[in-house]
């Protein structure tokens, strides 16, 4: 790996320290993701966002299953519920 320097004034890094922190990256992370157009990493919040989602989803299709296979949906009220607190976590996010 090659270093690179640069010269910034001290509020341009500044600047730059403070959006790598609300990024959750490296100053090098996130100077390479400008200038080679990477990808940053998700927030952590975003992946635990994407996780709920995730969990709501197999449930999902695990009593949609269900339903297609015995023809009734005895847990729609489970589904109902579990909808209702992934919707408020994602809001409380």
């Amino acid at each position: 790996m090659a270093a690179f320097r640069i010269r910034l004034t001290s509020d341009e890094r500044t600047l730059l320290d403070e959006k790598a922190a609300a990024a959750g990256v490296t100053l090098s992370q996130l100077i390479r993701s400008a200038v080679l157009g990477y990808r940053l990493p998700s927030p952590l919040i975003v992946r635990e966002a994407m996780s709920e989602l995730h969990r709501v989803g197999v449930n999902l299709n695990q009593l949609t299953h269900l339903a297609n296979t015995t023809g009734d949906m005895p847990a729609l009220a489970e589904l109902r519920a579990m909808l209702e607190a992934a919707v408020r976590y994602a809001l409380d996010l």
